[in-house]
């Protein structure tokens, strides 16, 4: 899909008095998962309304948007990474981002504004962009895993793989200028292309030629997160992208994701969307419901807003 498609159908911004105002952690959909620590939230929702009920909204606080399921249609500038869409909304963004169809359902990291502003290198977007960076995207998919996990240690890393997430979309770390080796480019889309199947690190680097401890290490290096992250996360995607299309019963959807059975997927899915692959799949067919009965955020007057 070209720029053009992507910014095709999107008013002019309008004064932000004449829109909504949306505070920290303000999103419509369901909210499935959340997770909080100084200054920043992690959250999971499914998307639930018509498009139409997306109106022209302002975020006061900047956020990370992943989408782990559906297709998505923003304003944001440039070209998304192919394999997944993460946009970075800085503070005062105006858009109507929205799902094809409502249906789908994202990931968010948002930040408020004390906290962003311990990272003077976070204003060097002034406008919304998609983040194409596969360091960047493999971050985000690290923090939804985390979150998806998260105990007495999550914090910390989490607080880490954000200062990562940060440093790799407006820093540029030193390692971003290496040349990447097309071996680790082979090993990414083996594990892309490859998620139904069950190998593991060591036959994974027989196949492009390198020791498993040499992949482990250039693997998050350059893409950000585990090749155990990414294999979780693609199976993940997969099977929602499953139960919003398709007919299929869950125990197709598990052994056609690489899952052992039911009950392995149920759990995997349940960490990382908050929810069942049954409710998923009841809210992403059941009809569209009123604005009135979308999710608020107790401290605000207006429904979150994608």
């Amino acid at each position: 899909m070209g720029l053009g498609e992507w910014n095709m159908g999107f008013p002019p911004a309008p004064s932000p008095l004449k829109t909504s105002l949306f505070t920290h952690d303000v999103f419509f959909g369901e909210l499935q998962s959340r997770c909080s620590l100084n200054g920043i939230t992690l959250s999971h929702r499914i998307a639930v309304g018509s498009p139409e009920e997306v109106k022209v909204h302002t975020h006061l606080e900047a956020h990370f948007l992943l989408v782990t399921s559906g297709r998505y249609v923003s304003s944001a500038k440039a070209i998304p990474n192919r394999r997944a869409t993460l946009i970075y909304n800085p503070p005062g963004t105006t858009h109507r981002d929205h799902f094809e169809q409502g249906k789908g359902s994202f990931f968010t990291v948002s930040v408020s504004t004390a906290r962003l502003a311990e990272s003077a290198e976070a204003e060097m977007l002034p406008t919304a962009m998609h983040l194409s960076d596969e360091q960047a995207c493999g971050l985000a998919r690290a923090l939804l895993m985390e979150c998806g996990r998260w105990d007495a240690c999550s914090a910390l890393k989490a607080e880490s793989l954000y200062s990562e997430l940060l440093a790799a979309v407006f820093h540029r770390p030193s390692v971003a200028n290496r040349a990447r080796p097309s071996w680790l480019r082979s090993a990414y889309e083996l594990i892309q292309d490859g998620y139904r199947e069950n190998c593991g690190i060591g036959q994974i680097a027989k196949d492009v030629g390198v020791h498993p401890a040499h992949l482990a290490r250039a693997f998050r290096a350059f893409f950000g997160c585990s090749p155990g992250d990414l294999l979780r996360a693609r199976r993940l995607e997969k099977a929602a992208e499953l139960l919003l299309k398709a007919n299929v019963s869950l125990s197709e959807i598990a052994l056609d994701c690489g899952f052992a059975d039911q009950a392995q997927f149920t759990k995997a899915f349940r960490q990382i969307y908050g929810t069942t692959p049954g409710s998923y799949r009841r809210l992403s067919v059941r009809p569209f419901r009123s604005a009135r009965m979308l999710h608020f955020d107790k401290t605000a007057d207006t429904p979150g807003e994608y």
